[in-house]
């Protein structure tokens, strides 16, 4: 049992350290193309490159595990993101830094889909919810804790990308050094866009919406936090008050949604969404700012798990992984479109632009669900397992998700009901 926890204590030390080090340059990377002079427009194709990277690195690493093994995997994905890092200092281009971005996308995905399937191997069947509230935990707390380091590092320097280029190098020693069997192969999650929409239509719309509003959040809000004159120091501020807002209100709402029609505390936090972004458009004050920002994390950033579990009230147990997996590639989808169009906005109207497209992508969304709230009055019973707070990762997580036990259960009950 000791030497379980050991291992399960050593990758998740491993996957913070990636998260720490993605989300650090995720802020980073906006300040010093601002600080750089490059167009909101550039800014924007950065994140556009990241999700596509990302996208394409979740298909693309069950390929190179089954070809080369879990850990010399890791390691070459862990090297070329260490390089792609240290590429950014060599290269104060904003053509260079949009391919760069799409490498790194591309390789963190790959790191972050190892991790969590030795993760989900460790864990095993009747562990998996414990393993879960802690990884996402540790998800929420490594976010936070990189955005600390801009209250002691000035972003002009090139200290930070150095240290978030230590961040993804440390990351690979759990892993290296692990005595841990090999966990089973990663599978390639696919994206049925009509067994979605028949299974939910509202998750499916949802988070693609969620991604549309949420990918521009994150690659562009340290620029327009910037944009609007506020310090270095208090972009990290801004991005965590975002991130501590969605873990303080992630879990009342959560188990709130248990217990009603699922789709009304959605409806409550998309329009929530867009009216806080509209307030932090027109806001003024570092405090009323932040505070401000808490806010609209707490109701933009929980959306995304509540969806999830709608999803799997109305999927059968045994489609509950591919069906999630499906909803985080639409998100994903989501994000690398909604960069572009809102980067645009704040070339053409201004940073405060940024929240003028969240509020109208959450305000179209919630009309949506009003309509198919009127459509389908009728409310899906909650599986067993109830709500889960799934991170926005990659799709092995949901397989580390106790949801998947009920699947993994059901899946024999199918086949011998097979004539």
């Amino acid at each position: 049992m000791t030497g379980v926890f050991g291992s399960i204590a050593a990758l998740l030390a491993s996957i913070m350290l990636l998260y720490g080090g993605n989300t650090l340059m995720s802020t980073l990377l906006p300040i010093r193309a601002g600080q750089e002079g490059f167009d909101a427009i550039f800014v924007g194709a950065m994140g556009t490159g990241y999700y596509i990277g990302f996208i394409l690195g979740c298909q693309a690493t069950p390929w190179l595990v089954r070809r080369v093994g879990h850990i010399r995997a890791f390691g070459a994905m862990a090297a070329v993101t260490t390089t792609v890092t240290l590429g950014f200092i060599l290269f104060f281009d904003p053509v260079a830094w949009v391919v760069l971005r799409f490498s790194y996308g591309l390789m963190s995905a790959g790191m972050l889909m190892v991790a969590e399937g030795w993760l989900n191997e460790r864990a095993g069947a009747g562990g998996r919810g414990r393993i879960l509230a802690i990884y996402t935990l540790c998800y929420i707390a490594a976010q936070v804790a990189s955005q600390q380091v801009f209250l002691v590092i000035p972003a002009k320097e090139i200290t930070l990308f150095l240290v978030a280029a230590m961040a993804v190098c440390l990351s690979l020693v759990p892993i290296a050094i692990t005595t841990s069997p090999s966990p089973t192969p990663l599978r390639t999650a696919k994206l049925d866009l009509r067994n979605l929409y028949a299974t939910s239509p509202v998750a499916t719309i949802g988070c693609l919406g969620v991604g549309l509003a949420n990918g521009a959040f994150w690659s562009l809000s340290p620029l327009f936090a910037q944009g609007i004159g506020l310090s270095t120091e208090t972009v990290g501020m801004l991005i965590s008050a975002v991130i501590l807002g969605n873990a303080v209100l992630q879990w009342p709402v959560g188990l709130l949604s248990d217990r009603v029609d699922r789709r009304i505390p959605v409806l409550v936090c998309f329009f929530g969404a867009s009216v806080l972004g509209v307030a932090l458009s027109f806001s003024v004050g570092v405090w009323t700012i932040l505070g401000l920002a808490a806010v609209y994390g707490a109701f933009a950033q929980s959306i995304y798990a509540i969806l999830v579990a709608h999803a799997g009230d109305r999927a059968q147990p045994e489609d509950f992984v591919s069906i999630s997996g499906g909803l985080l590639l639409l998100y994903g989808i989501g994000a690398l479109i909604g960069a572009m169009p809102a980067s645009t906005m704040m070339s053409l109207l201004g940073h405060q632009a940024l929240f003028w497209w969240t509020a109208a992508v959450h305000g179209g969304i919630g009309l949506f669900i009003l309509w198919r709230m009127r459509a389908r009055p009728q409310r899906a019973e909650p599986t067993p397992e109830g709500f889960q707070p799934v991170p926005k990762s990659t799709p092995v997580v949901f397989e580390i998700d106790p949801r998947a036990d009920a699947a993994e259960s059901a899946e024999p009950e199918s086949e011998a009901r097979v004539p």
